[in-house]
């Protein structure tokens, strides 16, 4: 699947985005979501060939999913568990085995790389991108602390802060169950506005870029917003549920079954098979769709008219490709359609009545989407190179 900051084929909106809960605590901490060569697959993915040559320092360019290096022993503490070095060790290798050690996501190891230089997507990224990788130990107003220079110490010091963050002791400006008033940018002029920080892992990611986004920024989706815009942890938010799904981890509410075509809530569209299915919905998810009707190869379109015959029971309206036009109703309310007795005539291959059926079309992994006929899905990019805004700024407390 083509990458939504490359392509501009994304959700159209931030729904779901909550500056007070943008990931829950279960998902952020959750190390057992990606194995390492699940990582290193999912590199692979996005970047199908790498530029490479020189950057403008003339040194290689290497792109994340072939970059290699020697990493160095970290004792064990409160935080993490400490690390063993190795020679030779991938991207890949070194977020699962820190993940592992500091008890955080490598989902959101991963989607901090992206967001804050682009390296899961880049083609040509710069020697310069790994040594500070993830900004940890790089305040806006100082040079970086050499001790964290290095992709391996942008990884493990990141994770091991964002623990020392969740802890609480040592910060507590952003702490969860308080109420904040939080910055849209660097410019104190550009305003503020309350959040009621909800948990320890919305608390870490504002502790380590201390911006939400405001209206402008939310409008754009992956894109610039104003110039008092800030994107970290809307593109955090963005990457993470487009690439993996909900930052709330598993929907704890079951999905939505079309009982009924009169009563339950539901899109419909038509396959090239002639065949009518319809998609139900409820709180933000998608059920399996059931089939409505078949036989219908000469229809191009059909539209839900409500009840029009007033016997309550919901009807459609099917315009053929003739330019015909015919009333379909529903079958007793059952999920099934019945060829109207009205005058207006249509296809004489449609059937009259059809059972149900209840074939699912989503992964395992998730409820199925909208189908492409009734939703918008395009995104705009920041840029020609189509990546988003990075952070406007970093949390000087890195």
């Amino acid at each position: 699947m083509a990458d939504p900051a490359a392509t501009g084929i994304a959700k159209s909106t931030l729904v779901g985005f909550t500056p007070g809960n943008i990931i829950s605590d279960a998902v952020f901490t959750n190390k057992k979501t990606m194995t390492e060569a699940q990582i290193q697959s999912f590199f692979n993915s996005k970047v199908s060939r790498c530029l490479g040559g020189r950057d403008e320092n003339n040194e290689p360019i290497v792109c994340l999913k072939d970059f290699r290096m020697n990493t160095v022993t970290r004792p064990a503490d409160a935080y993490c568990s400490g690390y063993s070095g190795a020679a030779n060790e991938s991207a890949a290798r070194i977020i699962y085995r820190v993940s592992q050690a500091c008890n955080i996501n490598p989902q959101v190891l991963i989607v901090m790389l992206q967001k804050e230089q682009g390296l899961i997507t880049h083609v040509w990224p710069s020697a310069w991108r790994y040594r500070i990788a993830l900004g940890q130990g790089c305040p806006d107003t100082a040079p970086c602390d050499p001790n964290y220079i290095g992709f391996f110490h942008q990884i493990y010091g990141a994770a091991r802060q964002m623990q020392i963050y969740m802890e609480g002791k040592w910060f507590q400006w952003y702490a969860p169950g308080k109420t904040w008033n939080i910055l849209y940018n660097p410019k104190a002029s550009c305003g503020s506005a309350p959040v009621y920080v909800a948990n320890k892992a919305t608390s870490a990611l504002y502790y380590y870029t201390p911006y939400q986004p405001n209206a402008a920024a939310m409008r754009a989706g992956y894109g610039e917003g104003d110039g008092c815009s800030a994107y970290g942890n809307r593109n955090f938010y963005n990457y993470f549920t487009d690439w993996f799904g909900s930052t709330q981890g598993k929907p704890t509410v079951a999905p939505p079954v079309l009982k009924s075509v009169n009563a339950s809530k539901y899109v419909t569209t038509l396959d090239d098979d002639g065949r009518l299915w319809a998609y139900p919905y409820s709180q933000k998810l998608w059920g399996a769709r059931v089939q409505l009707a078949s036989g219908l190869s000469g229809v191009a379109k059909m539209i839900d008219l409500g009840d029009f015959d007033g016997d309550g029971t919901r009807d459609f309206i099917a315009f053929g490709k003739d330019k015909s036009a015919s009333l379909m109703r529903s079958e007793g309310g059952r999920p099934s359609l019945r060829k109207s007795r009205s005058p207006v005539t249509g296809p004489a291959s449609w059937t009259s009545s059809l059972p149900a059926t209840s074939t699912a079309t989503a992964s395992s992994t998730s409820s199925p989407r909208a189908p492409t006929e009734t939703c918008s899905c395009a995104r705009a990019t920041a840029s020609a190179a189509s990546r988003p805004p990075r952070e406007s700024a970093a949390d000087g407390t890195r």
